[in-house]
């Protein structure tokens, strides 16, 4: 009996391209969370102290990683680019405790991706920072045990689209709450975001909003990608999640 094909005529071309079949076509995803969120202020999604992430040079520059717990010595996997937004291998390097190590890479402009690539899970909060105890730009807390920002930068030389948003509120009791989450642009060397797309969730409770963009645009990169958050009350909770296609 010849072989049956595991495809099918409405899932063949995403199962494809998940598995890495379709020569430069690679699906990207992120989500983030945010707790707290401040009355009236537009926030990243995010777990750093900052309402707006913050991003390393964009000609590069060196970075380290480091835990808050001194017994942590996890492998850590990044996804990264260097200078100018191009693709660089993905690289791992063992924490050192409260010891800060240096990646390998020398110059870095963007982390897209920061997890625990080990078999045990990290105790300590992991951040990744500018050399030297400097800004940082990304944090992997122990229940998460990699980075949850919703954002991504689209790598020099590749297009892209989004396929699908998620955004959701957790806000159990309390006052009603009006929250808008927003979908930003910005040139990978440009300053000014823009803010094509926007919808809000309102409610006391949990809710949820799910977007399956049919008919979508494709852009060329390079280009930083995010999901802000803005509450009309304090204490919310929110979470985002992106998914698209680079070709």
């Amino acid at each position: 009996m010849a072989a049956r094909s595991v495809f099918n005529i409405q899932n063949d071309v995403p199962a494809a391209i998940g598995l890495g079949l379709i020569k430069e076509a690679n699906q990207y995803e992120v989500f983030g969370a945010r707790t707290g969120l401040i009355s009236g202020v537009e926030e990243d999604i995010s777990f750093l102290a900052a309402d707006t992430i913050p991003l390393p040079s964009n000609s590069g520059q060196q970075l380290e990683v480091v835990s808050t717990d001194a017994a942590d010595t996890q492998l850590i996997e990044f996804e990264a680019l260097g200078p100018g937004a191009v693709v660089i291998p993905n690289f791992s390097v063992n924490l050192n405790g409260t010891t800060p190590v240096l990646l390998p890479e020398a110059l870095i402009s963007r982390i897209n991706e920061m997890e625990n690539a080990d078999l045990t899970p990290f105790l300590g909060t992991v951040n990744i920072q500018a050399a030297g105890a400097g800004a940082i730009f990304g944090t992997m807390r122990p229940e998460d045990q990699q980075m949850n920002q919703c954002m991504y930068t689209v790598p020099a030389g590749r297009r892209w689209l989004i396929k699908r948003l998620i955004g959701t509120l957790q806000r159990s009791t309390g006052t009603e709450n009006d929250l808008t989450l927003s979908i930003l642009f910005k040139k990978f060397d440009g300053t000014a975001w823009r803010r094509p797309f926007a919808f809000g969730l309102q409610r006391s409770g949990d809710s949820s909003f799910d977007i399956e963009n049919d008919y979508p645009s494709v852009g060329a990169g390079p280009v930083d990608i995010k999901l802000t958050a803005r509450s009309s009350v304090a204490g919310a909770d929110v979470s985002g999640r992106i998914n698209g296609l680079l070709l």
